[in-house]
């Protein structure tokens, strides 16, 4: 588990700034959402992780999951920094801190959990949290999709 977070981690941080700088440079509306917009699509099907059959499927869904996971928040991050204007990047990156924080640790484990004691209790945890992570994926397709198309071309035609 220690390598493949560490190898997801790593892999994730350098093609989500190698994506970002590229869609950055590309010149099209929201054009650095587009390397967030591909990896959760691809990480998407990996939320199923936790019902993988075997130690490698789950292995490598989990990896692919925070590949994913890894690209989106840099990017998101660096989208943050490169379209808003200073007076609203530093509330923005602390709200994009806090909810998060509030959906991982808050939000997350209680939808799992309410998801598992509908499915019949706690040994359907593991197709809970498949459910709810699949579910959070297909919002974040949606999400970055709509941010890209509400995305400033270029932030000095356009400031939002």
């Amino acid at each position: 588990m220690g390598g493949v977070v560490f190898l997801a981690s790593i892999a994730g941080a350098l093609i989500g700034g190698v994506a970002a700088d590229m869609g950055n440079r590309s010149g099209r509306r929201g054009g650095i959402l587009y390397g967030a917009l591909a990896a959760a699509a691809i990480a998407a099907p990996a939320a199923l992780f936790p019902i993988m059959p075997g130690t490698a499927g789950f292995g490598a869904a989990l990896g692919v999951l925070l590949f994913g996971g890894t690209i989106t928040g840099l990017v998101t991050a660096t989208a943050i920094a490169v379209l808003l204007p200073n007076e609203l990047r530093g509330l923005c990156i602390g709200a994009f801190i806090a909810f998060g924080g509030l959906i991982a640790f808050g939000i997350s484990p209680v939808l799992v959990t309410g998801t598992s004691v509908l499915l019949g209790g706690e040994a359907h945890l593991a197709t809970a949290l498949a459910a709810v992570g699949l579910v959070v994926s297909v919002v974040a397709i949606a999400g970055f999709a709509l941010a890209i198309r509400h995305a400033p071309v270029d932030i000095r035609d356009e400031p939002i």
